[in-house]
């Protein structure tokens, strides 16, 4: 099994210049391929994390045996037209956030004014790791640069093969999300002819956080 952070984030420090799903997915390839594990493989992606590996297992479908969407962004959110004021927004107010903490964090206001890059409500010891890895310069120039190449990665997927009809898809869909959110993962089914859904109901965005049983139980079905 392999866990890992996507250029700029967590324990990666290097960022890089396209941040884009198709970037990405050359990124994790080549990781892939350097430490020598051979597919196919199963891919698990979180939130905008699930567009790379739908990217992923389009393009290279042969090396993968299954797919797992934990409360996976459908690339439909990120195309402006699409977009409700709100959501153009919030936008807004992420990308500014973003924005002022790749110029300020070198002189430390992220960390005073307690804005980080990463998850929380983690275990204290690892919070505290997190926390600090999301208080660096890259990180937030990875997200901000992220957010501006996101209707760019939208594209790539609406434009990519499909998936192979006969592919394992599990959509695990949060149920303490909105209606707008639920009606987008609705949208997932339609990916392969073995696509199921499990909502996982007593969970907010972050499944693996709130509930990471029902995401080992996914995993262990595909392996079963």
């Amino acid at each position: 099994m392999l866990s890992y952070d996507r250029a700029g984030f967590g324990w990666s420090t290097e960022t890089i210049e396209q941040p884009t799903c198709q970037h990405y997915v050359d990124d994790l390839r080549l990781l892939l391929h350097n430490m020598n594990l051979v597919p196919p493989y199963i891919l698990v992606g979180h939130s905008y994390g699930g567009m790379m590996m739908k990217l992923f297992a389009s393009e290279y479908p042969e090396e993968v045996a299954g797919l797992i969407l934990v409360d996976s962004v459908h690339e439909d959110r990120y195309f402006t037209e699409n977009m409700e004021d709100n959501r153009k927004s919030d936008r807004k107010k992420i990308l500014k956030i973003a924005r002022l903490g790749y110029l300020l964090s070198p002189i430390g206001l992220p960390r005073i004014i307690k804005r980080h890059i990463g998850a929380k409500r983690l275990p204290t010891d690892i919070q505290r790791i997190v926390t600090s890895l999301g208080l660096r310069n890259n990180a937030f120039k990875a997200a901000y640069s992220e957010i501006l190449s996101t209707h760019k990665s939208a594209l790539q997927l609406k434009h990519a093969p499909p998936l192979k009809p006969d592919l394992p898809v599990i959509v695990m869909s949060a149920g303490k999300q909105s209606e707008d959110w639920k009606k987008d993962q609705k949208k997932l089914l339609l990916l392969t002819k073995c696509t199921k859904q499990i909502i996982v109901e007593e969970s907010w965005h972050s499944i693996q956080i709130y509930q990471p049983k029902a995401v080992i139980d996914a995993v262990k079905s595909f392996l079963n």
